[in-house]
């Protein structure tokens, strides 16, 4: 396993440390620089941790939902393109046409595409030229292509369309902003209320301290993590994959200097 790998897998464990700390250090003051007697039973916590717990099931299930879903929409648009590509070239060659000229246009739109995705245009941008497929399909139907090819045709633009709007909602939306203030109030009081909780010996307490500090804030830092998968712009986050949506534009792009 690489070292970048190693550093993925572990950063938001580093991360939540700190608020550990805290939890661990404002218990040791308590106890051993102000001698406080600490009166409050771990069942008192019961509310607070329960609530802190269905809010955080709640999100994440929210965020990992958008995430999975996320990840087979590059597949999607990549097919689209490849598609929308392969059929005009065949549906123009089988009419003895020249087809130089729609790959051009696919492949521009392919190009906007990966750059929108990277936030190097706007979404108006993005949308006025990939409007253009619905045009490449009546210059198709002009140049007096088979019905065949342009429904399937239509079908595909369609379903890439569908694809990249799905994506510009994700990227827009972050899951729910009300959720997250009342998840860090939920968790931070879970972590100072440790610090204050009695437990049967010392190092039990810092023990356990230490453990759910950990467990509810790495939880908190996940839900974030995943919940914008195309920041590819911003890079940051857990970004999902492009790979196939690469090897598409690479495809096109060879197709264009031969």
């Amino acid at each position: 396993m690489s070292s970048t790998s190693l550093r993925s897998k572990w950063m938001l464990i580093f991360k939540a440390l700190p608020f550990v700390g805290l939890a661990v250090a404002l218990r040791y003051v308590l106890t051993e620089q102000f001698h406080m007697s600490l009166t409050m039973e771990f069942a008192d916590l019961s509310p607070i941790l329960t609530g802190a717990s269905l809010i955080l099931g709640l999100m994440l299930a929210g965020v990992l939902a958008d995430y999975k879903e996320a990840e087979k929409l590059p597949a999607t648009v990549a097919r689209s393109l490849n598609d929308l590509d392969g059929l005009s070239r065949r549906g123009l060659s089988r009419i003895g046409e020249d087809s130089a000229w729609a790959h051009k246009r696919v492949l521009v739109v392919a190009e906007t595409i990966n750059d929108w995705i990277y936030s190097r245009v706007t979404d108006d941008e993005m949308w006025a030229v990939q409007s253009d497929m619905g045009e490449l399909i009546l210059d198709l139907d002009k140049k007096g292509v088979s019905e065949v090819y342009l429904h399937r045709l239509l079908r595909i633009n369609s379903d890439g369309g569908n694809a990249l709007a799905r994506i510009e909602v994700i990227r827009r939306t972050n899951f729910i902003s009300a959720g997250y203030a009342l998840m860090e109030i939920l968790v931070g009081g879970v972590v100072v209320s440790l610090a204050v909780v009695h437990f049967s010996t010392p190092t039990i307490g810092y023990w356990l301290s230490a453990g759910l500090s950990l467990t509810y804030t790495y939880l908190v830092l996940l839900a974030r993590q995943i919940d914008n998968p195309f920041g590819h712009g911003q890079r940051r986050g857990t970004l999902v994959d492009l790979a196939p949506l690469d090897r598409t534009l690479m495809k096109l792009r060879s197709l264009s200097q031969q």
